[in-house]
Order: C-alpha cells, then sequence, then structure tokens
C-alpha cells in the first residue's frame, strides 16, 4: 500500500468503526468513454452481510492515469464510473480492472466485489487511513480470493510464468531420470534463457514493496499471482522458488545468471514457508520481520513498520498502536525503541541499530534506521540477539529445531548482563539514551574482513598493547608475567592451546548450529579447522564457504593476540587423525534441517554467518588486555568494549567528542563474557549516555 492525495472527498462517507469499502467493478454498459462501472460500498468486516470479495495486492506506481492513455498509436481514455461519478484511477490499477473484468466476462460472471487500497480508503483523510492501515491484515485474512498483481505481461513474463508451473511441477532436482514418457525437463532446466524469463518475474517490484509481504502472508482464501495474461496459483508460485535454488545450482554453471536478482523472492518465500507450514505466524516478532525483510521498498518510510503489523505478535503489534502518520518518520522509529524497551524490559533492540545504521544525524546512534535497505544474503540469522531461544525477537528457524539443547548445565541464551533488567531514561529531547554497566576494555586490534577471493573489505587493524605485541613470545619472564595477568599457564604452547581453543570458539559464535541454539565443544571445531588447513585437503572446487574462511585465515596469519600470530597459534593442532576423520563423520551425518532434530553445522557455514561480509560480517578482535571476541564491522582501534544490564550481548561503544558520551556500533561476542561473567565479577557499575 502507497499513499497519495488523488480522490475526491465527496466519493467517500465517513467510516464507522470495524467498517471497510468494498467495490463491485463490472463492464460499463453505454457509458461513453468509460471502460468499467463500479459501486463502492461500506460493510461491516466478517459480517453475515459482507459478500465475499477479492483483495488486490500490487504496486502503486507514481501516476493517475489522468485522462489518456496511448494505445495502438491512437489516444484511448481510461476511466471508472465510481458512484456515478467518472474517476481517473492510478495506472497500476488500469490493467488489474481489466484483466478482472475480461475475466470475469469470460466466466459470465456480472463482476465481482474487490478490495484495492487506493480506491477504497480516502487517501486525503489522515485519521480514516491510519484506522484502516491497521485493519489491513484482516482485510486481507478475509478476502475469499487474494490477486497478486505481478504487472503486465510480455515475451520475457510469458516465459516466466511458464517456467514456474514447470519448476512447480517438477521433482526440485532430486530425480537423474525425468518421469513419464518422453518428458525431459532438464533440458528446459538447462536453458539459461528460461531462467532469464524467470529472472524477469523474480526482478518485479512487488517483490520489494513493504505492504505486499503482509498482504500475502496473512492471506486465508485462493492466492493468485497474476502477470499480465498469465497467472499461477500461490503454492505453484511458493514451490517454483524453493525447488528453484537446488535447479540453478544443478543445472546452470556459477555466474550464468545474476544470484542477487533472486534475494528478494528467496526472502519471501523462506518467510512465508514459516508462516505458514509452521503454524506459528502470529507468534513472530516485528523485529525479526523488519530484518528478514531487509530489502523491503516503502514509498513512506514509516511504513516499514506499519506494513507489517497485520502479521506480527499481539505484544508487538500492541505496543505499536495504532499508525501515525501525523508524526516525523524519525519520532516513529525513536518510539518504537522507547516502547519495545519498555515493553520487553531489554536492551536488545538497540543491536539492531548495527544492522540499520542510522544515515545522518536525525536519528541517534542507538535507533535502528529501518529506511537503510541491507545488500545482503537471506542470512539465516541477521544478529546474536536474534537466536532461537530469544523468544521476543527470534528468528525463522521452526519450533521443531529448537528443542532444549542437550545439556542440563547449558542455556542456549546469550546472558552477557546475566539476569540483570535494564536502567535506563533519556533526554527530554529524546537524544540521549542514558543506561547502566560495566566497562570490560578497550579494543586494541582488529583482524581483516575478507572476501571469497581474500580481498579486504575491511583492513586488519594491528595489535599494538603491551598485552598482545610479539615481545612476550620473546621473552620467558614477560610470558610468565602474561599468563599471571590471563590467569593462565606460563608455558607457550599451552598459551597456544588456550588461544586456539577461543579463536575457535569465537569464529562459530560459541555455538554448534548457525541458529546458535546448540551448545560446541571447541575440540570439534578445532578438528573442523585443522582439516580446512591441512595441506592435503582437496582445494580443486571448494564450496565458497570453505573458500571465505580460507581466505581468512591466510589474510589473517600475522594478527598478534597475546604475543602469538594466528599462523603460530594454528600451525600444529595437537589432534590425531581418527579423531579428526571421525569428528568430521559425525558432523556429515548429522540431521539435515529439513528432516528434523539437532543439525550440527560445518564450521566453514557456522565461519560464513558469523566472518562473511555477506553475513553478518563480524570481526574478530583482541583488547588491550588479551580478551578474545568478534566485533561488529565498524569496531575501531580504542574503542569500548561494554556491557549494558539489560542486554543479553556485549556492545562496542566510541567515545565521541562531547564529553562523556558514546555512540553505538554494534554488538559482539565475547569468549568468557556471554554468561554474566562481566556482571558477577565486581566491576564498577558506570552509567553510559548514548547519542
Amino acid at each position: 500500500m502507497e499513499h497519495r492525495h488523488r480522490h475526491h472527498h465527496h466519493l467517500y462517507d465517513p467510516l464507522s468503526s470495524n467498517t471497510i469499502r468494498l467495490l463491485y467493478i463490472r463492464p460499463s454498459e453505454g457509458t461513453p468513454g468509460t471502460a468499467w462501472t463500479g459501486d463502492l460500498r461500506a460493510f461491516r468486516c466478517k459480517a453475515a452481510t459482507t459478500p465475499e470479495y477479492t483483495a488486490i495486492s500490487y504496486v502503486w506506481g507514481d501516476e493517475s492515469a489522468g485522462e489518456e492513455e496511448e494505445a495502438e498509436g491512437r489516444k484511448k481514455k481510461k476511466k471508472v464510473e465510481i458512484n456515478g461519478r467518472q474517476v481517473p484511477v492510478l495506472k497500476s490499477v488500469l490493467p488489474i480492472l481489466e484483466r478482472l473484468v475480461s475475466e470475469d466476462q469470460q466466466q459470465q460472471q456480472e463482476g465481482r466485489w474487490i478490495w484495492i487500497d487506493s480506491i477504497c480508503i480516502n487517501q486525503s483523510d489522515l485519521r480514516e487511513k491510519a484506522k484502516q492501515v491497521g485493519m489491513m491484515g484482516r482485510i486481507f485474512r478475509g478476502a475469499r480470493w487474494v490477486v497478486v498483481w505481478l504487472g503486465k505481461g510480455g515475451e520475457r513474463s510469458r516465459g516466466g510464468m511458464e517456467m514456474i508451473r514447470r519448476i512447480a511441477g517438477s521433482d526440485g532436482g532430486r530425480m537423474e531420470e525425468p518421469p513419464g514418457p518422453g518428458a525431459c525437463p532438464g533440458r528446459k532446466f538447462e536453458d539459461v534463457e528460461a531462467w532469464r524469463d524467470l529472472e524477469e518475474i523474480a526482478r518485479r517490484p512487488w517483490f520489494r514493496r513493504a505492504w505486499t509481504l503482509q498482504e500475502s502472508l496473512v492471506a486465508q482464501g485462493e492466492v493468485w499471482y497474476y502477470c499480465g495474461r498469465e497467472r499461477v496459483s500461490g503454492r505453484e508460485m511458493r514451490d517454483a522458488i524453493e525447488k528453484g535454488e537446488e535447479l540453478r545450482k544443478k543445472y546452470l554453471l556459477e555466474g550464468e545468471i545474476d544470484e542477487a536478482s533472486w534475494t528478494p523472492m528467496e526472502i519471501r518465500r523462506r518467510i512465508m514457508q514459516w508462516y505458514i507450514t509452521e503454524e506459528q505466524g502470529e507468534e513472530i516478532s516485528l523485529l525479526a520481520l523488519l530484518a528478514y525483510d531487509s530489502q523491503a521498498e516503502a514509498s513512506d518510510p514509516r511504513d516499514r513498520i506499519y506494513s507489517l503489523l497485520g502479521c506480527v505478535n499481539t505484544t508487538d503489534r500492541a505496543l505499536v498502536g495504532l499508525p501515525d502518520y501525523a508524526s516525523p518518520v524519525e519520532t516513529v522509529y525513536v518510539n518504537l525503541v522507547k516502547d519495545w524497551i519498555e515493553e520487553h524490559q531489554s536492551l536488545d533492540i538497540l543491536c539492531f541499530a548495527q544492522l540499520f545504521p542510522p544515515r545522518d544525524h536525525s536519528l541517534p546512534s542507538w535507533t535502528p534506521d529501518w529506511r537503510n535497505r541491507l545488500p545482503l544474503d537471506t542470512n539465516p540469522l541477521p544478529l546474536l540477539v536474534s537466536q532461537s531461544s530469544n523468544s521476543h525477537i527470534g528468528n525463522l528457524r521452526p519450533r521443531r529445531f529448537t528443542s532444549p539443547a542437550p545439556s542440563d548445565h547449558f542455556s542456549p541464551n546469550y546472558a552477557a548482563s546475566a539476569a540483570s533488567v535494564p536502567l535506563y531514561g533519556f533526554d527530554a529531547d529524546d537524544r540521549i539514551l542514558f543506561c547502566t554497566g560495566v566497562f570490560v576494555d578497550t579494543i586494541d586490534g582488529i583482524a581483516a574482513l575478507v572476501d571469497a577471493a581474500g580481498e579486504a573489505i575491511e583492513p586488519a587493524i594491528q595489535s599494538t598493547s603491551p598485552t598482545n605485541s610479539g615481545a612476550f613470545a620473546e621473552s620467558e619472564i614477560m610470558l610468565h608475567t602474561l599468563a599471571s595477568q590471563l590467569a593462565i599457564p606460563g608455558d607457550l604452547s599451552a598459551m597456544a592451546e588456550i588461544l586456539r581453543r577461543e579463536v575457535a570458539l569465537s569464529l562459530v559464535l560459541g555455538r554448534g548450529d548457525i541458529y546458535l541454539h546448540h551448545p560446541v565443544d571447541a575440540q570439534r571445531v578445532l578438528a573442523h579447522i585443522s582439516a580446512l588447513l591441512s595441506p592435503h585437503t582437496p582445494q580443486d572446487s571448494p564450496p565458497l564457504a570453505t573458500r571465505e574462511a580460507l581466505a581468512w585465515f591466510k589474510a589473517n596469519a600475522t594478527f598478534l593476540i597475546r604475543g602469538l600470530t594466528l599462523s603460530h597459534a594454528f600451525r600444529a593442532i595437537p589432534l590425531s587423525p581418527s579423531y579428526i576423520t571421525r569428528i568430521l563423520s559425525e558432523a556429515a551425518a548429522s540431521c539435515p534441517d529439513d528432516e528434523g532434530g539437532y543439525s550440527e553445522s560445518p564450521f566453514a557455514a557456522k565461519f560464513q554467518l558469523a566472518a562473511s561480509p555477506r553475513y553478518m560480517g563480524m570481526r574478530l578482535g583482541v583488547t588491550e588486555q588479551g580478551t578474545v571476541g568478534m566485533l561488529p564491522t565498524r569496531a575501531r582501534k580504542g574503542d569500548a568494549l561494554c556491557v549494558l544490564f539489560g542486554c543479553g550481548v556485549p556492545v562496542v561503544l566510541r567515545r565521541t567528542a562531547e564529553g562523556g558520551l558514546f555512540e553505538l556500533i554494534g554488538e559482539a561476542y565475547v569468549s568468557g563474557l556471554m554468561e554474566g561473567e562481566a556482571v558477577r565479577n565486581g566491576n564498577q557499575v558506570l552509567t553510559f549516555g548514548l547519542v
């Protein structure tokens, strides 16, 4: 849904509560210059007298159709007569009405009731618009049919819709031989041009518009996707997107098509599949949807929030309340943070400012700027605070994979601030968030962030503090001094072993799976790393995740932590070949996610989630006193590592030029600080002013 001011006030009588307008549309009979006739009437939602209707999900476009449209070299008027008045409609609406009216004529139906926002809502009445927007979920949920209009058709789109039907009817690439005599679906799937036809569908704006996610998610009636004269069912579309990913991998070479074009479509499919098949859609959190639908576009940036209210849990829907189009977008975004903290008694929402950093000084650093669109792949987990066990945020992992972790002594939740609640307040202008916590240490060195080719996205910042400089490894006295400071053995090999374990756990964020729900043993991770770095490991054509991990270790070989380089620490991992083989075999046999049960993700996949620039993009770092962890991409030498009361993970803060105030940089994973250690160790409690 978009917001314009194009309607005549005399078309609209005021609506009472729980009431919507429906438009009965049919071919015009004899009215010169008028293509269709419509009757706009008010009905109570879900009342017995309310007729069955079709809800339309579409992209507005920029202009009204006005008086004329060019067609086949001559001017042709396109108007709709509504309640006896000639009304110009949006250009994007004309082909929808034309298609539906034509379909009704073919089926010998007189007409149909439809709900289409640009006509059925008085866009000039902010009060009415706010109330109707708040009812959007109910409107689409109550529709007998939902028509998704992808736009006008053409030669490419016709081929794309046919490809959708073919893929939906296939086995998804699991069978080597095509089913049925004479059928050769593989030949079609090897046709690059056929995939480019489908790519034309994937690029359609509908898959990126904010409002269309809710409209398709909550629909309980029949859903049909239209593109010009072609249409496919909602089931065919979902099946084609799901199977298409595997078919592209099987039949196409890397680079033959633009994979980035498919990301918005893939994101929608993942959200829809979770919402429908798990029967827990109404439990999804607003923050989870905002993160997963990060590529969504909205002409009114307030709609990044309001467009999702019909498909999130009741708690988050209530804390947002009715849409407020009278307040500036900055006020709407700040109020969401304030109300969320108050409702959930947690500061975890602040971490989303790392994903959506303020684009200018109109928002404080602690407020996510939902206007930003993320150039990321379909990330299984956007943030540390998105782990499955974090019930007020969560992720899209089905509940059957989040059974209790297999240990009585392990809690899947990160709890850096233990069980503390936030102690916070705001200044009069809502620009400064005052919150309490503890200062841990100052960041010293930060490893490079690299891509699969080894190119540095962010260069390494070498460690220079006395604790981390190489001098300690060269002096036995200094070595014992360092060991005493860190409360670890003073033997160099023992120090290397401890460092390996801490780095290994950091690179997988201390968990055994990519949804950060199950524990992990450092020795198992080291077995995977040993196999990865082994010169005997085949390197002909490793997967992308493996290439990224190898490139990272190569680029950061000289990075210093506690006087040791990473290459020295990982030069010879003392694990037997038989142990490594057993661990790799057990991981390979681990139950995959689509069959239920716990899946131990391969090291490369977990590393990719944490450290790939295409996903979380976190960077291995070390503080001045030798504390190791994963830091946000934007972290710098001299930043402060802190634990804020009421936040489940440590955060990185940056001192500003304004004395005593800090900028929020993002969340961190820190070995030895994820279970409340910083709070229980008696560190001094401080008040931080975040601007």
